[in-house]
């Protein structure tokens, strides 16, 4: 049926409509979604500093201050993941604070070096707080050295026993000496060194080594502390001869570096083999043919030795002639080159017997 639109229209027929005797009429919508929002209260709350800024190394207080609480604080968990992996550290002084250790100056960063320390609240019921954070700046020390220098830079044998007397003094940016603070030596550059044949042919037992000055303690690297003057002296020895750098570093980054040289020790010269270097081991013995032959020359710690004067024999006087009985063209690893047997007779020849040599 149609309805008239004077009768929709008449206020007492939409009166109707909008009463609740009307509304029973009307057609029930369930589609609707009822929301109901909770949040949960808040029972603890804590806070951090914006932000701190100190020095490489130096050690800082940091507390987290409690804004709520509905139960008794019990522990804060303090996180701070970049920060740790670059060495720093922190010790709890209580339930809401600690002692942060900062880390080394990164020597890439321009400036200071930001890290984020964040902080959680637990109290005794195991409720947890939301994260605090701040940030920690920290920039160059100005502590430094004063100097950092070798008593005899000239090259030593590499023999085990002479040593390098390494001399350091710490001191802050008004020159005052620094007592008391740690310091570590280490030496890189002999792995790339020739003479790593050493290490081989000792069964990997050659090496450099450094001792504190009493030479009660020996490491690589070595950690020694400043005595009352900010002094600090170590000794460096070697049975691995090489090129290399002896590094001291601070705990707050700081470098120093000097260069060092061990070299092969004279007085202990021998001839570790003797190589034939020709691919042939038989010839025709005919007065042209020949076979070349080698010698390593090293010290006593297998260390290859240059310019050694090296002569050489045979037990076949009438049969064999050396190209030369003395040799001293040497490569840098040790290897003499020179010796030629020329071989005399008609006949077939393996490779000489009972070659020798001895140096001269």
């Amino acid at each position: 049926m149609v309805i008239p639109l004077a009768a929709q229209l008449n206020p007492d027929n939409v009166d109707l409509m909008r009463s609740l005797v009307g509304n029973r009429y009307d057609f029930v919508d369930r589609n609707y979604n009822i929301v109901m929002q909770y949040r949960k209260q808040e029972i603890l709350a804590i806070s951090l500093p914006d932000s701190a800024m100190a020095e490489a190394a130096q050690t800082i207080a940091i507390t987290a201050t409690v804004q709520k609480a509905k139960y008794e604080l019990n522990k804060i968990l303090w996180s701070a993941p970049e920060l740790f992996d670059k060495g720093g550290k922190s010790h709890e002084t209580s339930t809401n604070t600690i002692d942060l250790v900062l880390p080394a100056y990164d020597k890439d960063n321009q400036g200071s070096k930001a890290y984020t320390l964040s902080a959680v609240g637990v109290d005794n019921e195991g409720n947890k707080s939301k994260a605090a954070v701040m940030m920690i700046n920290v920039t160059q020390s100005k502590d430094g050295f004063a100097y950092f220098t070798l008593e005899n830079s000239a090259p030593i044998p590499a023999d085990g026993n002479q040593t390098y007397l390494a001399k350091a003094q710490l001191q802050n940016d008004k020159g005052v000496p620094l007592a008391d603070k740690k310091v570590t030596f280490s030496v890189t550059g002999f792995s790339k060194s020739v003479s790593t044949l050493a290490a081989k042919n000792n069964s990997g037992n050659a090496r450099v080594i450094m001792l504190s000055e009493d030479g009660q303690r020996m490491a690589n690297p070595l950690t020694e502390t400043t005595d009352a003057e900010g002094k600090i002296n170590i000794k460096v020895r070697s049975d691995l001869a090489g090129q290399g750098e002896l590094i001291t570093t601070m705990v707050n980054g700081k470098k120093k570096a000097v260069a060092i040289q061990f070299i092969s020790n004279v007085t202990t010269t021998k001839v570790r083999n003797v190589n034939l270097i020709d691919k042939q081991n038989s010839k025709v013995a005919n007065g042209v043919d020949s076979f070349s032959y080698e010698a390593f020359v090293v010290d006593q710690f297998n260390n290859p030795l240059a310019n050694v004067d090296v002569a050489w024999s045979k037990n076949q006087q009438d049969k064999v002639i050396l190209s030369d009985s003395h040799s001293k063209q040497m490569l840098r690893d040790g290897r003499l080159l020179r010796c030629v047997v020329l071989l005399l007779l008609s006949i077939m020849w393996k490779s000489v017997p009972n070659m020798t040599t001895r140096l001269k």
